[in-house]
């Protein structure tokens, strides 16, 4: 039996799960209004609840920290679109710094779940989805096998990576999942510290793109390029072994 079939089982539970949450959310009353706490899912709408957001924690404190903690495992699980969003909403919510290491942990753990859903249920799916690009993916990491870190750290810091695809696919190429949490937790730090500071001083912005501008952008893009001359020189030390 072809263990796929198992994600859409566990994608229904953790959905129910969630709903049930968000159903029995704690209402914030304000005056002759009653809110429920919900996930906007647009920069704007953030800007204009985050009074309310700053509110409901101070009123339902661990209710908020449950569904924020639940819905950000779920998006990075099931490899969902969304996670700038979430960490805006972490900086709104939790300020600096307890924002951004929570975004941090949650990042890294949510990874590796789907870094574990992919190795039990998905080899054979993502192997025929994907061929062409794991055979790519697998050249590189042999190319890069004794300075495996720093290249998923360059994976990871540079803007432009595809997270999801490196989730699904991490455990299909031979990275050690010790080594794909680590690259995770320290190569999205420059990414979430962005995302989280702007939330903090959402104010301060008008769009997302105030966030990532093409200043922001090439920092990462820099210390992506960083992460590879350890690697390179490494790789030449021990080419320069081998030919003595």
């Amino acid at each position: 039996m072809n263990r796929i079939f198992f994600v859409p089982v566990i994608f229904t539970c953790a959905t129910l799960l969630l709903y049930y949450l968000s159903f029995n959310a704690p209402s914030l009353k304000k005056g002759n209004i009653t809110y429920r706490f919900t996930f906007p899912t647009r920069f704007q709408h953030i800007k204009d609840l985050s009074t309310m957001f700053h509110t409901y924690k101070h009123q339902h404190y661990l209710y908020v920290f449950v569904i924020f903690v639940s819905v950000y495992l779920y998006k990075q699980t099931f490899a969902i679109p969304g996670s700038v969003l979430m960490n805006i909403i972490a900086g709104v919510i939790y300020g600096m710094p307890f924002g951004f290491f929570l975004c941090c942990i949650l990042t890294s753990i949510g990874s590796s779940l789907c870094y574990i859903l992919s190795y039990l249920c998905g080899s054979h799916t993502v192997n025929r989805l994907f061929s062409h690009k794991l055979i790519n993916i697998r050249k590189k990491i042999q190319e890069h096998r004794h300075s495996l870190l720093f290249f998923l750290l360059f994976t990871r810091l540079f803007p432009m990576s595809p997270n999801w695809l490196m989730n699904i696919s991490a455990p299909h190429v031979n990275i050690p999942l010790s080594q794909f949490f680590t690259s995770v937790l320290l190569g999205l730090m420059p990414y979430n510290y962005i995302c989280v500071q702007a939330g903090a001083m959402i104010n301060e912005y008008q769009s997302i793109d105030d966030i990532f501008s093409v200043a922001t952008l090439i920092k990462l893009c820099s210390m992506a390029l960083a992460m590879i001359i350890p690697g390179t020189i490494i790789n030449r030390l021990l080419d320069k072994r081998r030919t003595k």
